[in-house]
């Protein structure tokens, strides 16, 4: 069975994870929201 989770990581090692979005491969406005939170509290955007 596979892993419902996925992680991003950007050149430094700071990972974002995030359940993976399913049935298809595009995210939720909710999962935008804390991609968009996750940056922000890192000061990358």
């Amino acid at each position: 069975m596979g892993c419902s989770r996925v992680a991003f990581a950007n050149v430094n090692g700071d990972y974002i994870r995030l359940h993976k979005p399913h049935p298809k491969n595009i995210f939720k406005r909710y999962q935008i929201d804390e991609i968009i939170e996750a940056l922000m509290e890192r000061g990358l955007i």
